[in-house]
């Protein structure tokens, strides 16, 4: 039994017997700064109505009644380009604009990206055996018996490398995990989803450049766009992780796929290759059953010539290039990846069959009707005016009286039915001076597994406490050896 599957084996019995106390062996610890609020936002897109773009205001209204109703989604925000111009952007209360979101997978698009600015520089060729990339990483046996994994064959996820996010819970060198773990079946032939592939896409253009993922890309990509706000996590040995861990504001998501619609070029500079533009986002292997296709670390879309960088529960750049249109999305859903509910309500609402006009004439009522709704979305009047409750996952401490609403939207929260609802800044006053700890010996299997399979590697939340004062409401998570996770998030009076 390998290494990393030993771990594992010993991760799930501790789960089993109530012995999670220090499960985590990678020597991490959170990395997220502060949102930089001083950093100023670049380069914004401009606005215009949807009429004026050929799409129909009440049409987009649809669009986001149907995906804050859903009882699968969750949304965090919304956004709509068509011709280069904003047309649409919702923001699901509690959350605001111009912050970064958590973007999971949908990054690995962008560390495609790089391997691409790679090899129009000569520096890589996708034919090469990453074995010989690695040479001094694997053991005398491997180097004899290991068959040739290529470059590509991490693009189109195709490895058959049984190294994968499970695993690195077994120690620090990822790297060194992956390249002597075994491989199933013949590289190139079956499609298998493995973040560790891209995570060695990043650790290549370490190799070959000196500089990690997100020095690489600053000057070639983030800078040239205006991308200021961001942050990307590395592994323990300091590899930007490339597959997960980017931070990332909605409308900088939304220049990226703008970026490929536009072929790579932005404000007239060849940014991304326009070969690896058009080679990336073709069809290279089949993939999961109810998806479309995969081609370099982006996935095929149902409309016809459309792709989409997709990251778990929610994070979506869809582009549709017939339309020149693009849809982001950020989201917390309860489904993971592309056949989820979220997608095909815009599918629903983008169907195969369906192409702007040029032009609409305008529809002031229906604008002002579509501005009401995202703004009513915004400050939560849509949704109810609920709090969330701590008392799964070992948490010591719980306020009376929550539970999850069955007669609602499942990412809601009630009272339980009888006691009045709740006024959210009295409540806020009972959680004054309040602290909530999270006892170490049974976490639960469910947070743990997230913290896994987030691949964050850290001591996590261990204790939030709660300030209220003058009329400011304040938050703070600390890991388990007091060190501030998140401080001092401030939510000012109404």
């Amino acid at each position: 039994m390998a290494k990393e599957q030993i771990a594992v084996a010993e991760l799930i019995t501790n789960i089993i017997l109530g012995k999670t106390d220090g499960a985590s062996r990678v020597d991490f610890f959170p990395q997220k700064p502060k949102f930089p609020f001083d950093k100023p936002y670049e380069q914004p897109f401009p606005r215009a109505t949807p009429e004026s773009q050929g799409i129909s205001s009440d049409m987009l209204a649809d669009l986001l009644r149907d995906l804050d109703t859903s009882h699968y989604t969750d949304m965090h925000h919304f956004m709509v380009l068509r011709n280069g111009k904003v047309i649409c952007e919702a923001n699901f209360a509690p959350y605001r604009s111009r912050i970064w979101h958590v973007t999971h997978s949908m990054c690995k698009s962008i560390t495609g990206m790089a391997i691409g600015l790679l090899v129009e520089e000569g520096k890589l060729s996708l034919d090469e055996n990453i074995y010989d990339i690695f040479q001094k990483k694997l053991n005398t046996f491997n180097k004899i018996f290991r068959p040739k994994v290529t470059v590509e064959n991490l693009l189109t996820m195709t490895s058959g490398v049984t190294f994968n996010e499970s695993g690195i819970v077994s120690g620090n060198d990822w790297l060194t995990s992956y390249l002597n773990s075994s491989i199933t079946g013949t590289p190139g032939e079956n499609f298998q989803y493995n973040s560790l592939n891209t995570y060695v896409l990043s650790a290549i253009v370490t190799e070959r450049t000196g500089q990690s993922l997100t020095e690489y890309l600053e000057p070639r990509l983030f800078a040239p766009l205006g991308i200021t706000r961001y942050f990307w996590e590395t592994c323990p040995k300091g590899i930007t992780k490339g597959g997960w861990g980017l931070f990332l504001c909605t409308e900088d998501m939304a220049k990226l796929g703008q970026l490929y619609l536009q072929k790579g070029k932005w404000n007239d500079q060849q940014i991304i290759p326009e070969f690896w533009v058009e080679v990336s986002t073709a069809k290279h292997k089949e993939s999961i059953e109810g998806t479309f296709g995969y081609g370099y670390q982006l996935w095929m879309e149902a409309h016809p010539g459309s792709f989409e960088f997709n990251g778990m529960l929610g994070q979506n750049v869809i582009v549709y290039p017939d339309m020149n249109m693009v849809v982001v999305t950020n989201a917390g859903n309860n489904e993971l990846f592309q056949n989820c509910v979220m997608l095909n309500i815009i599918r629903k609402h983008f169907p195969r069959n369906f192409h702007p006009a040029d032009i609409l004439p305008e529809n002031p009522c229906a604008q002002t009707l579509l501005n009401r709704l995202t703004a009513e979305l915004e400050n939560g009047i849509q949704a109810p005016q609920t709090l969330p409750s701590l008392r799964k996952g070992g948490w010591k401490k719980n306020p009376p009286g929550l539970r999850r609403s069955t007669n609602t939207r499942p990412n809601t929260w009630n009272y339980v039915k009888g006691l009045p609802a709740p006024n959210p800044y009295q409540f806020t006053q009972q959680l004054n001076g309040k602290v909530f700890e999270l006892s170490p010996q049974s976490i639960g299997p469910f947070p743990l597994f997230i913290q896994i399979f987030h691949n964050n590697m850290t001591e996590g939340v261990q204790k939030i406490s709660f300030a209220c004062e003058k009329g400011n409401f304040s938050v703070n998570r600390f890991n388990a050896l007091n060190r501030v996770v998140i401080p001092g998030e401030i939510f000012p009076p109404k």
